[in-house]
């Protein structure tokens, strides 16, 4: 039980306890008799194994996981539903049974003019929860508002009370019907209550009620009647009440014959007398001191009533020797007596005291002899109360309220004396209404009179004529003569006595005018049903009337203090309910702090060792052993109650202090669950279902214990205000159970049927199959198989039969014959108009299950089958996704007659661009039209047909279906019979570098042009006479066909050259001759010219030479100078002027030694071993000798390796030094190089580095070792080439092949003058036309 409504969104985290132990529920929301069968010892038979066959494995699950499940699946509401009603949807149990006044002849009734009345209480009432196998699930059914489920209601309640009034013993005890309380579905799965399910097992919860008193025949005859039709359900609790014999307690304590007796035993009471001295199990007798001046201690009277009580315990009194009072136990107490303040109380009136003693620090009230006299003020409440506390020295001093209203001693022992007060006697007449008038209405005149102009009055007479006097301050009441009218702003005109005990004359009076009332027409409102509070009056109500209501039992109280509650009718004819309404109590009794209560069930304090937790101490000391639970008719309890156990005193948990939080106040639980589980620990016994054993009282505590402690050590259930649990029967259960499953190792490939939290049976399996795809070679089938649960009868367990070694378990093999796919068997029903197509067995992975419509009912004549189409298409498909699992539908789309779209609305194209013909007809929706081409020698590229949809019209309301309109229409090109295709009717070799200069087809008897795939190479033909060109020409044959080359007779594509027997000779040149390094020359280099004997010209050491593409294209020439320059001696730079190195070069270790310089050359720095100068330019003699200035000197560094890689070549630093390899001397590329598209510009390299060559767009180049830069200056010799391959970036190559030609080109006459600084540094940059992307190199 919880003190706190639970929430269905709350229970979804529990205890992590170490309780082994199923549960399922019976709901026990409605307090009424619960029969469930309860806290079922080693084997009690779940309420979930009655939904079950009985050889089907059960469910096991541990107690804070069930109740979780429970908490979701009994609850009515979540936080968003609306406020739920009172009545049925508490699930209130009836108090009260309906009957009808019997009105027509009798001894018959007659049934149409008969009204309901009320009969009495019902003797007993049983709640049973029965339940059905086999029946429709609605998910309406869990909302007892609902009208689903008061209809489902209606009919098992005519069913069930028929099959009852079929059993006379029921219905001679009085039987007045079973009712429907709700239904709930039994599943493992909460979600499967939001669908309905067919062939499903419910419970319903219903409540049983007799006019005769509750005994065992008339509830073993209901089971027995039910159990003859609906099979399996819970039985009524038992349990045994047990009474002590007051005799038994001796009158006087210590008893025996020469022993002083100090305790004396009080009477019986007889309202706790069962029969003739006989006390009641769990009620008290009481002693007290023997000597009248002596009282008992606070250890055995904490609450000093002068009283100690003995507790009858399950028919024995519970006194022991031990634990009783000694003699010094009564202990002489100083008191003040009341004779000696005799004279003070007859001299101010007062009443004589009630008492004879008073202790210390208490106090003595006095009442005045006239009631309605008082003591300081007239107005002060009635009666007069004189309050006198006792001192420690047994004098008595008066306590008073000042002024301030403080509160304390009156060390003046001053006594107030009692004064009568004045009274008024002459009650003034109202004066007479007049006949007519014409005065305005009054101010006070509500706004919601239906009166014009003044109202009409009556007039005012006294209420009663029975009241003689009124007593000052107090009021005379008037009230209209006409019962209709009130007196302007409220229903009575009161006048007050003045302390004079005169009231003024009528005239003197400002009087009231009588007016017609405001009417309340609505019924009465009803307080809520725990409030206890009722009303006997009806509407409709007088504006200003009072309607009061009072507690049922007159020996209960206003939880406010008042005598009743009231409502009153307003001005606006509604009633004015209180926001919150008193409850009705006991009164007198101390505030009880209960399980429950946040004080109590502490989540800080209850942790998980329950030390400081006051709720469990409270369960320990009194609530678990002497708390009432249980409503008791005859020798059984039937109702768990919702009361709460509770204390006056949390520092002082004794049995005197226990008290309750009672449901009738609205203090009890709010929510109670009753659990089925199994105890596994040890065998049945027949005593455990017996409540008066030794055996079940012991199961009872620790079980109760238990649950308690687990459940309160959880912050999530002290959060929700946890009361308590109680353990109501004890039934034998199911045979052993295999607890753990078996666990088969991994290279089995098993996978289990039964759920590894399943309860097993000895004599059942525990089944698995092996997954699909695989069989077991020794059963040669598919089939599931399983592992038996024998007995362990010395362990009370049950345990498998299973290998017990690895090797022992014989394992899955693949199936020969398995297709994966969807199967049949998986297939889902198709909902809707939808029916399964033409699908085969097995639908192959990446396939799909076709869903198609029915036949339309007239279908066109010429197409006697078409059927319907959906939204979705002609069909429905659900493809086979990998893992064999089927696409899940997330709808089911209905069918509909396909619609036609009409030829003449076809959608409109270009014919001319096109060249198809548009020849449409009416088709229907997801049905094609093809188009061919409008002239017979071409055809539609690709696959030769192009079809337009008849699409689907998402306007229900539309009378035809919506043509799809294609993006993109093709355009017809000719038959490959009359034409060539370029691109892939001839055989190009690839090696030859070239490709067609268009991709459209070529007629036949015409001539293709074909281009070098890198637009800056040309053609060269193997006839060397050949001129080489940039485009050739191929025809296209008579047949359709290219007629090309023989593979061998191809012509290709290379890197334009000048041959160098076409240079100058020394005739034009003068001294100057070329250094040759090869036949030709690249087309974009240079050959230089150099002067014999170490002679220079005026532009440097070498005069260049380049080779340059021809005008047209067509190849490469060399151009000359127009004037060749004149060799001439260098001019000597002097030692003398030669730059001086800066200190932190020489402190690097730059070693410069000064020498003379020849013009145009550097002079080497060295640097010591392991070390080489930075990138700073060494000294250089300019032209005319002079030493160039250095502003940055070299530095030297440690050498290292660094490799850097770029996108197009890797070149590797190893060393560094003044030697470089020149670029006029760089050698010859391979004609293969050449053809790949390779490009090397040459320039002076350094010792030991490399040059880097590069590829056109969409190439690189190979991993053959680039040019490198030997010792002394000297150009490897290179034996292979690197040679340009294409990237690995298809889309690049694939873009470089069709779009060369049209690249945008950056022109070597647009390169930008480079600035003085970087002229000055000697970088040097050859202009010539760049690619769009990509980069010039310059040299230094």
């Amino acid at each position: 039980t919880t003190a706190a409504d639970s929430n269905s969104n709350d229970a979804t985290t529990a205890a992590d306890s170490d309780v082994n132990a199923a549960t399922t529920a019976a709901d026990a929301n409605d307090n009424a008799a619960t029969t469930a069968a309860d806290a079922n010892d080693n084997a009690a038979t779940t309420a979930e194994a009655t939904a079950a066959p009985s050889s089907g494995s059960r469910r096991r699950r541990e107690v804070k996981d069930q109740l979780i499940k429970l908490i979701n699946r009994h609850k009515r509401e979540t936080d968003t539903a609306p406020a739920r009603k009172e009545g049925h949807d508490m699930l209130i149990p009836r108090k009260i049974m309906t009957g009808i006044w019997p009105k027509g002849d009798e001894p018959r009734t007659d049934p149409e003019n008969s009204e309901i009345c009320l009969c009495s209480a019902p003797g007993m009432r049983l709640s049973i929860p029965i339940t059905i196998e086999n029946k429709v699930w609605k998910p309406a059914y869990a909302d007892p508002a609902s009208q689903t489920f008061l209809k489902a209601k209606g009919d098992f309640d005519t069913q069930m009370n028929q099959f009852l009034a079929k059993n006379k013993v029921l219905m001679e005890a009085g039987l007045a019907g079973m009712t429907v309380q709700s239904i709930q579905l039994v599943t493992d799965n909460p979600a499967e209550g939001s669908e309905v399910l067919n062939d499903a097992t419910i419970v319903l919860e219903t409540e049983v009620t007799f006019a005769a008193d509750f005994n065992e025949t008339i509830s073993t005859a209901l089971v027995e009647h039910l159990a003859s039709s609906q099979g399996q359900f819970a039985t009524p609790p038992k349990a045994l009440t047990a009474s002590c014999n007051f005799t038994e307690l001796p009158a006087a304590y210590p008893a025996g014959e020469g022993v002083e007796a100090y305790l004396t035993r009080l009477p019986i009471n007889n309202n706790f007398e069962l029969e003739e001295n006989q006390v009641a199990h769990e009620l008290f007798g009481y002693y007290k001191c023997s000597a009248a001046s002596r009282f008992l201690s606070d250890k055995f009277d904490p609450d000093k009533d002068g009283l100690m009580g003995i507790q009858c315990v399950g028919g024995e009194w519970d006194m022991k020797e031990a634990e009783m009072p000694t003699a010094e136990d009564c202990v002489e107490v100083t008191v003040c007596s009341t004779d000696s303040i005799a004279d003070k109380v007859t001299t101010s009136l007062l009443n004589s005291p009630k008492v004879n003693r008073v202790a210390p620090d208490e106090f003595l009230f006095l009442t005045c002899q006239d009631p309605q006299a008082y003591l300081y003020s007239s107005r002060e409440p009635l009666p007069a109360i004189f309050k006198l506390m006792c001192q420690d020295d047994g004098t008595f001093l008066p306590w008073k309220t000042d002024e301030s209203g403080n509160q304390g001693l009156d060390d003046t022992n001053t006594w107030p004396v009692c004064t009568p007060p004045k009274y008024c006697t002459n009650f003034p007449e109202s004066p007479e209404v007049p006949d007519t008038t014409t005065e305005e209405p009054s101010d006070t005149t509500p706004s919601g009179s239906t009166t014009t102009g003044l109202p009409p009055t009556s007039k005012l007479i006294p209420v009663s004529t029975k009241v003689e006097k009124v007593r000052e301050y107090d009021f005379y009441e008037y009230k209209c003569s006409d019962p209709d009218m009130v007196a302007e702003s409220d229903s009575l005109f009161r006048l007050e006595c003045p302390p004079s005990g005169e009231f003024p004359a009528s005239q003197d009076i400002t009087w009231p005018r009588c007016r017609p009332s405001i009417k309340c027409l609505d019924p009465i409102p009803d307080p809520p049903f725990y409030t206890g509070l009722y009303s006997l009056a009806e509407a409709p109500k007088k504006e200003y009337d009072k309607i009061e209501y009072t507690c049922y039992d007159k020996k209960l109280k206003l939880s406010d203090g008042a005598s009743h509650a009231e409502v009153t009718c307003g001005s606006d004819g509604q009633y004015s309910v209180p926001d919150r309404w008193p409850i009705c109590q006991e009164e007198g009794t101390k505030p009880c702090k209960c399980l429950g209560d946040p004080e109590v069930t502490n989540p800080t304090l209850c942790d998980g060792t329950l030390e400081n937790c006051p709720a469990a101490k409270l369960l320990d000391a009194t609530c678990r052993n002497f708390s009432r639970t249980m409503l008791y008719f005859g020798d059984l309890p039937m109702v768990p109650l919702k009361d709460r156990c509770g204390t006056t005193d949390i520092g002082k948990l004794t049995e005197e202090n226990m008290c309750y939080c009672k449901e009738k106040t609205e203090e009890g639980s709010k929510d109670a669950y009753m659990i089925v589980f199994h105890v596994v620990s040890e065998s049945w016994n027949n005593e455990m279902g017996f409540a008066s054993t030794d055996m079940f009282k012991e199961l009872k505590l620790k079980i109760e214990t238990n649950v308690d402690r687990m459940l309160l050590s959880d912050p999530y259930f002290t959060s929700k205000q946890f009361v308590r649990s109680k353990m109501v029967t004890v039934e034998k259960g199911p045979g052993y159970k295999c607890k753990y499953p078996p666990n088969p190792p991994a290279s089995a490939g098993y996978e289990s049927v039964t759920s590894a939290l399943a309860d097993i049976s000895v004599g059942e399996t525990f089944v698995y199959k092996c997954r699909q795809s695989q069989y077991l070679r020794s059963m040669n089938s598919t089939d599931p198989f399983g592992i038996r649960c024998l007995p362990d009868r010395a362990n009370l367990v049950g345990y498998y039969e299973a290998p017990a070694e690895e090797t022992d378990w014989e394992p899955c093999v693949d199936d020969p014959s398995y297709i994966p796919g969807c199967r049949r068997v998986d297939w889902p029903i198709p909902k809707g108009d939808l029916l399964l197509g033409a699908n085969p067995d097995i639908i192959t992975i990446g396939s799909k299950l076709q869903f198609v419509c029915p036949e339309v009912e007239n279908p066109p004549a010429d197409r006697p089958n078409q059927r319907g189409v959906t939204s979705a298409g002609a069909s429905f498909e659900l493809a086979c996704l990998e893992g064999e699992v089927l696409q899940t539908a997330m709808f089911w789309p209905p069918c509909k007659p396909p619609r036609i779209c009409q030829g003449s609305s076809g959608p409109d194209f270009d014919q001319d661009a096109t060249g198809l013909s548009r020849t449409y007809s009416d088709i229907y929706e997801y049905e094609t039209m093809e188009l061919t081409c409008s002239d017979s020698i071409k055809e539609i590229p690709g696959t030769g047909s192009f079809t337009v949809a008849c699409g689907y019209n998402p306007d229900p309301e539309a009378e035809f279906g919506s043509w799809i309109r294609p993006e993109k229409w093709p355009a017809c090109e000719f038959k490959d019979a009359e034409s060539c295709d370029p691109l892939t009717e001839i055989d190009i070799p690839v090696e030859t570098g070239i490709i067609p200069d268009t991709s459209q087809f070529i007629l036949k008897d015409t001539d293709g042009v074909f281009k070098c795939r890198n637009s800056s190479l040309v053609i060269y033909f193997p006839d060397a006479g050949q001129p080489t060109a940039k485009t050739i020409n191929i025809k296209c044959g008579g047949d359709g066909k290219f007629v090309g080359f023989a593979p061998e007779a191809w012509p290709s594509c290379r890197w334009p050259t000048c041959n160098t027997a076409d240079l100058p000779d020394n005739t034009t040149t003068g001294e100057l001759v070329p250094v040759i390094t090869g036949e030709t020359t690249p087309q974009g280099q240079q050959v230089a010219f150099r002067c014999p004997d170490g002679k220079v010209v005026d532009n440097g050491l070498y005069e260049y030479v380049g080779c340059l593409e021809k005008s047209d294209g067509s190849g490469a020439e060399y151009r000359p100078p127009s004037t060749w320059p004149a060799c001439r001696e260098p001019v000597i730079c002097p030692m003398a002027d030669f730059p001086t190195p800066t200190q932190e070069a020489l402190d690097s270790g730059l070693e410069c030694i000064a020498a003379d310089g020849s013009e145009f050359q550097f002079h080497a720095c060295t640097c010591k071993d392991g070390f080489e100068p930075d990138s700073s330019p060494m000294p250089y003699c300019q032209k005319g000798g002079l030493w160039k200035p250095i502003e940055v000197w070299p530095l030297c560094k440690e050498i290292t390796t660094t490799t850097v890689v770029t996108t197009t070549v890797a070149e590797t630093t190893t060393t560094a030094s003044g030697v470089v390899c020149p670029a006029a001397e760089f050698p010859q590329l391979s004609e293969a190089a050449v053809n790949s598209g390779l490009e090397c510009a040459a320039k002076d390299v350094s010792e030991g580095k490399s040059l880097a060559c590069t590829c056109p767009s969409g190439f690189k180049p190979d991993a053959t070792p680039m040019p490198s830069c030997e010792t002394e200056g000297k150009w490897k010799t290179i034996d292979s080439w690197p040679l340009c391959e294409e990237s690995t970036d298809t889309t690049a190559a694939q873009a470089d092949a069709t779009t060369t030609a049209a690249a945008a080109v950056c022109k070597a006459a647009d390169f930008p003058a480079l600035s003085t600084e970087a002229t000055d540094s000697g970088l040097t940059c050859e202009a010539k036309d760049v690619a769009e992307g990509e980069s010039l190199t310059c040299t230094c």
